[in-house]
C-alpha cells in the first residue's frame, strides 16, 4: 500500500495482486485541491489541430510573439503571426479592511503586471495536479502523457475517485469530441495587492478568492477549421459576495509579425456578434506577402448576460496592467473607443457587471477567429456562436439532401433539394461544393432561406467526376449540415480536363521499403488517361520523375530504399488523356525513413566524423546505406557558403584524389545527401543562431554575476563565439563613446570586435543591470548583434563583480561555412600515432581539436610531412606550461593524442581557455582550446 501527501491531503492507493484475471487497482482519495496556485506550476502547450497553431500558458495567457515556437500562427506552418499576446482580465469592486472602496483587476500576461515588493508576481497562477508533474506540457487530451496521476476536482467520484489514466474532458470522461482539449486550472491567490481578504475562514487566501478553469477546444472539421474556442469556469472560493466583477480580454494585435510599431494594424468592432477584431489596412504583410486575414476575438458567454458594454484601443502599454484603477476606468466608460494609432496596439475589451456569492461559480466563453477576409471573419464567427449554442454539436437540427445525393452526371443548371427539421427558430442555410471529393470546400450560396430548393448554375464549374455537396443550416441554437453520399460528376458542353486524386502518401506517413502508391482518376468525358509518377524531398520545391506512361489501375509500387531518407517528401500525379493534364499532390509531407546502419558497425575502433577545421557547430551523420559498396577510404567533406541562398558540401576521397560529391546541397535534418561508396550523409546545421546559454560562462577569474545573453527583436545575431576580458583600468571606447575597464574579442574570427555599452553610472565600468550590444558587419553594414546584460545578484552572498583577469566566454550556435572541414571514418588504431595512417599527408598542420568546448576529453590531431621528433604542450594563458602531450619520434603521416584535462601531476585543473602548441623541427603552430568543467 502507498501512501501520498499532497497538500495535506491523504491519497491512499492499493494494489492488489495474485489474481488469476490480472491486476485490480483501488485508490481511495481524499482530496478537495487547494488554494495554491504558484508560478513554479507555470507550462506551456500547443493547440494546432486546425489552421491556427498557437502556444498558451496554464495562467490564462495565450500566444507570445516573437518568441518561437510560441507564437499565434496562421495558417499552421505558414510563418506568419498575428498575435503578440492575449489573456483574461477579472475585474472587481472590492472595499479593503480600511473601509475604502478600491478597484484591483487579476490577470497574468510577460509584461506590465503587478509584483509584490518581494518580486512575486500578483497575478492568476496555475494550481499544481492538473498535468503530468514530470513533464513539460499543459494537460492536452491527445497527448496521455501529459496527463496527471488523478484529477483533483474528480475526487469525489465514488465509482472512480481521481478518475485515474483517464481524460478529464469538457464532455464527459474520456469523451473526445473535440480534436484536440486543454485543461488547467488557476487562482488569484498571489494577488496581495490590495488589504483585502476574501475568506473569513482562511486569513493566509488572497486576491478574490477566485479559482478559474480553463479549457481549449479545436476541431479539424472545415466549418471550424479557423477557430480555437475557450471556456472559463469562474468559481468563489472564498466568503465574500461580489456585486460588481468584470469579464474581460487584453489582446495585442501584430498583423503579419513585422514587429513593434506597425502602422497600418487597425482594431475594430461588431457589437452584435459581438465580435473585436483587428486588420492590417493596407493588407500586406512585412516580407511583402498579401492579403493578410483578419483576426479577433468573439465573446460566446459572459458571467452577466450582458455581452460586451466597452472596447478600448490604445497605444500598447498605456495603460499598462499594473494600473488596476486605469483598466477598471476603461471597463466601465460604455465606451467603443477605437484608435488606430501609430504604434503597436493592445485592446482591451469587458462585459458588463456580473455577481459571483461565495461559493458560487459562472462560466464564460469566447473564441479566436480567422478569416481570409472581413466578410470570411462574420461567417467564421457566426459558426462559432451557433455551434458553441448547440453544445458543440454538428448535428443539432436534422438536414437531408435529397438532391444530387451522388452518381449523378450533371450539366447546365440543376435544382438542389433538401429538407431541414428540429429548428424552432428560423434557419439560414448555406451551400458549399467541392471539387476534389471534400478535400476543400468552396462556399456556393450564403444566408439562403430555409425554402429546401436553390438553383445551381453548373456551367460556372469547371467539369470534374469528383464533385460533392454540403447544406449547412445555422441559428443562434445550433448546427445541422448534410453531405451528398458519395461522388457526382458535372460535364458540360466544353472539354473537359482529366481529374487525379492521390489517397496515399497523402501527407504524414512514415515510409519504408515498398510503399503502393494509390490514387483515383478519370476524366468527365469519359477519355482513357495515364499517368505520371513524381517525387520530390524538399517539400514541393523541386520534383523528379518516378515512372511515367502508368495505367490508370490505382496503383504503383514505389521501392522508397532506392531514395534517400528524408522528413520533407511529396508525391505529385500528373494524369493526361493525351490532350489535357491534371494532377495532384501529398496536402502534407511524409517521411522515408529505411534502416540505416551507423559507421561504427563497420569500423568499431572509430571516433566518427572529426572536425578538422571551421566553426560550424552543426552535426554531420554517416549513414551506410549499402555496405557492400564501403572502400575502407578516408573522406573529406569541406563546406562553401559562398552563394547565399544555399550551403554547398564536396566529398572528396583521399585515398584516391578523386571528388565523389560535388556541390550537394541537403543541409537539412530533412533529406540524406547523394549516395558514394555506399554512403549517404545526413547533414544539419545548428540553426537557427542563437546563444548556448549552457556553455557561455565564466571561464577565468572569480565572478559569480549571472550574465545574460540574447538576442532581440532589433538586431540580428552573428555566429560567432566571444570573450569579454576585463582589466584594472581603462582599456576600450564603445561605438558609443563610453570608455570601458573590457574588450570583446571575437575567437571564431580571431578578432576585435566593435560593441555599444550602455554605462548607467558612467564610471566606464560594466556593473549589474548595465548591458553591452556586440556590433558586427552584415552585408557590408555593420548591424547590432549579441546584447550582453549584467544580473543584479546582490542578493548572492559573497557575491563577487568582474575584476582584472576575468573572461566571460559567449558561445553560440553556428551555421558551416567556407573553411568548415570534416573527416570520416576516423579509426584510433593507436593513442599518439597511425603509423599504418592511409592517408601520407603532404603539409604539416595543426587541427582544431574536437569536441572543441570538451569535458573531459578531447583529441588534438596532428600531420607530419616527414619523420623527425614532436613536441606538444599545454599553456594556460598566463604562459604557464600545465601539460606535455607528446616527446617522441613518429612517422610521418596523421597522429592523434587526447588530453584528459589533467597537468603532468595528473590534477584536473580550472575551466578556462587554453592553448596547445606543436614544434617539429621548424614546424611550429599554436591553437586554442576550451575546457568547461
Amino acid at each position: 500500500m502507498l501512501f501520498f501527501h499532497l497538500e495535506d491531503k491523504f491519497v491512499k492507493i492499493r494494489f492488489l495482486t495474485g489474481c488469476t484475471w490480472g491486476l485490480s487497482l483501488f485508490i481511495t482519495v481524499n482530496l478537495s485541491f487547494a488554494q495554491n496556485g504558484d508560478r513554479a506550476n507555470r507550462k506551456w502547450g500547443f493547440h494546432d489541430a486546425n489552421k491556427i497553431n498557437t502556444g498558451f500558458r496554464n495562467y490564462g495567457m495565450i500566444g507570445n510573439w516573437p518568441n518561437k515556437p510560441h507564437p499565434t500562427e496562421y495558417p499552421k506552418g505558414s510563418g506568419r503571426y498575428y498575435l503578440e499576446g492575449a489573456t483574461i482580465i477579472i475585474a472587481a469592486e472590492i472595499v479593503d479592511v480600511n473601509g475604502d472602496t478600491v478597484h484591483t483587476i487579476v490577470t497574468n500576461f510577460r509584461e506590465r503586471i503587478d509584483y509584490s515588493p518581494e518580486g512575486v508576481p500578483q497575478t492568476f497562477e496555475p494550481l499544481p495536479g492538473f498535468d503530468n508533474p514530470a513533464g513539460s506540457s499543459i494537460a492536452m487530451s491527445h497527448l496521455p502523457a501529459s496527463w496527471p496521476p488523478f484529477w483533483p476536482d474528480k475526487s469525489e467520484d465514488t465509482a472512480d475517485p481521481g478518475w485515474p489514466g483517464s481524460w478529464n474532458g469538457f464532455f464527459g470522461k474520456n469523451v473526445f469530441r473535440a480534436d484536440q482539449e486543454s485543461y488547467f486550472v488557476m487562482d488569484d491567490d498571489k494577488d496581495d495587492e490590495f488589504d483585502f481578504f476574501p475568506d473569513s475562514t482562511d486569513s493566509s487566501r488572497r486576491g478574490l478568492g477566485l479559482r478559474v478553469g480553463v479549457r481549449g477546444l479545436q476541431w479539424s472539421e472545415f466549418l471550424a477549421e479557423d477557430i480555437i474556442f475557450w471556456h472559463y469556469t469562474i468559481t468563489n472560493e472564498g466568503t465574500t459576495n461580489y456585486d460588481k466583477l468584470i469579464f474581460a480580454n487584453f489582446f495585442i494585435p501584430n498583423m503579419g509579425g513585422g514587429g513593434l510599431g506597425s502602422p497600418s494594424d487597425a482594431v475594430a468592432v461588431d457589437p452584435i456578434l459581438p465580435l473585436v477584431y483587428a486588420w492590417d489596412t493596407d493588407h500586406t504583410g512585412p516580407t511583402g506577402y498579401s492579403p493578410l486575414p483578419y483576426m479577433g476575438f468573439i465573446l460566446l458567454e459572459d458571467p452577466g448576460n450582458v455581452s460586451i458594454t466597452s472596447v478600448n484601443v490604445t497605444v500598447h502599454g498605456v495603460p499598462s496592467l499594473r494600473e488596476d484603477e486605469k483598466i477598471w476606468a476603461l471597463l466601465t466608460n460604455d465606451n467603443f473607443s477605437i484608435d488606430i494609432g501609430n504604434s503597436l496596439l493592445q485592446v482591451l475589451f469587458g462585459s458588463g457587471f456580473f455577481s459571483l456569492n461565495a461559493g458560487e461559480s459562472k462560466t464564460a466563453a469566447m473564441a479566436l477567429v480567422f478569416g481570409e477576409d472581413l466578410d470570411d471573419l462574420i461567417r467564421n464567427a457566426s459558426f462559432a456562436r451557433s455551434f458553441y449554442n448547440g453544445e458543440f454539436d454538428f448535428n443539432k437540427h436534422d438536414v437531408s439532401i435529397g438532391f444530387p445525393i451522388g452518381g449523378e452526371t450533371l450539366s447546365a443548371s440543376i435544382e438542389i433539394n433538401w429538407s431541414a427539421s428540429g429548428a424552432e427558430e428560423p434557419l439560414q442555410v448555406d451551400i458549399y461544393t467541392s471539387f476534389e471529393d471534400g478535400r476543400t470546400w468552396t462556399l456556393l450560396a450564403e444566408n439562403e432561406p430555409d425554402d429546401g430548393a436553390f438553383t445551381w448554375d453548373t456551367t460556372t464549374m469547371t467539369d470534374g467526376i469528383y464533385y460533392r455537396l454540403w447544406v449547412v443550416v445555422t441559428n443562434d441554437e445550433g448546427v445541422g449540415m448534410s453531405l451528398s453520399d458519395t461522388t457526382f460528376t458535372i460535364n458540360n458542353s466544353f472539354a473537359a480536363a482529366p481529374q487525379v486524386i492521390l489517397q496515399s502518401p497523402v501527407g504524414g506517413e512514415d515510409l519504408s521499403g515498398s510503399h503502393n502508391i494509390t490514387w483515383k482518376a478519370g476524366d468527365a468525358d469519359g477519355d482513357g488517361v495515364t499517368l505520371t509518377v513524381w517525387f520530390s524531398n524538399d517539400g514541393g520545391e523541386t520534383f523528379d520523375p518516378v515512372s511515367t506512361g502508368e495505367a490508370n489501375d490505382g496503383q504503383f509500387e514505389w521501392d522508397t530504399t532506392l531514395f534517400p531518407n528524408g522528413s520533407n517528401y511529396r508525391i505529385k500525379l500528373v494524369v493526361s488523356d493525351g490532350a489535357l493534364m491534371g494532377e495532384d499532390q501529398s496536402n502534407e509531407a511524409f517521411r522515408v525513413n529505411n534502416p540505416r546502419s551507423p559507421l561504427s558497425d563497420f569500423y568499431p575502433d572509430t571516433l566518427g566524423v572529426a572536425h578538422t577545421a571551421g566553426p560550424g557547430t552543426g552535426k554531420i551523420q554517416v549513414n551506410i546505406v549499402g555496405p557492400p559498396a564501403l572502400t575502407d577510404h578516408i573522406y573529406e567533406i569541406s563546406f562553401d557558403d559562398a552563394n547565399a541562398d544555399k550551403t554547398i558540401y564536396d566529398v572528396f576521397d583521399l585515398s584516391t584524389g578523386e571528388l565523389v560529391v560535388a556541390a550537394a546541397n541537403e543541409v537539412t535534418p530533412e533529406a540524406e545527401g547523394p549516395l558514394f561508396d555506399g554512403i549517404r550523409l545526413l547533414i544539419e546545421d545548428d540553426l537557427p543562431i542563437r546563444a548556448l546559454t549552457e556553455q557561455s560562462r565564466w571561464i577565468a577569474g572569480d565572478s559569480n554575476y549571472k550574465v545574460n545573453v540574447e538576442n532581440s527583436v532589433i538586431s540580428t545575431p552573428f555566429p560567432a563565439d566571444y570573450e569579454i576580458r576585463f582589466f584594472a583600468e581603462i582599456v576600450d571606447m564603445s561605438n558609443n563613446g563610453f570608455p570601458t575597464n573590457f574588450t570583446v574579442y571575437n575567437v571564431t574570427d580571431s578578432r576585435k570586435t566593435r560593441f555599444d555599452f550602455f554605462d548607467g553610472d558612467r564610471d566606464g565600468v560594466w556593473g549589474a543591470g548595465e548591458s553591452i550590444i556586440i556590433r558586427e558587419m552584415f552585408k557590408g553594414r555593420e548591424k547590432r548583434s549579441w546584447r550582453v546584460r549584467m544580473i543584479d545578484t546582490t542578493t548572492v552572498a559573497s557575491a563577487e563583480p568582474p575584476e582584472a583577469g576575468d573572461i566571460f566566454f559567449i558561445r553560440t550556435a553556428k551555421p558551416f561555412r567556407s573553411g568548415d572541414i570534416f573527416r570520416f571514418p576516423e579509426v584510433i588504431t593507436s593513442v599518439a600515432s597511425r603509423p599504418d595512417e592511409t592517408l601520407s599527408p603532404l603539409t604539416y598542420e595543426l587541427f582544431q581539436n574536437y569536441p572543441n568546448p570538451f569535458n573531459p576529453e578531447t583529441t588534438i590531431q596532428y600531420s607530419l610531412a616527414v619523420s623527425g621528433r614532436v613536441v606538444i604542450h599545454i599553456y594556460n594563458i598566463l604562459g604557464q606550461r600545465v601539460r606535455t602531450l607528446v616527446d617522441d619520434v613518429p612517422e610521418a603521416g596523421v597522429h592523434r593524442v587526447q588530453w584528459d584535462g589533467k597537468d603532468d601531476g595528473g590534477r584536473n585543473i580550472a575551466s578556462g581557455v587554453y592553448v596547445y602548441r606543436v614544434r617539429s623541427g621548424d614546424f611550429v603552430q599554436t591553437r586554442k582550446l576550451l575546457l568547461l568543467r
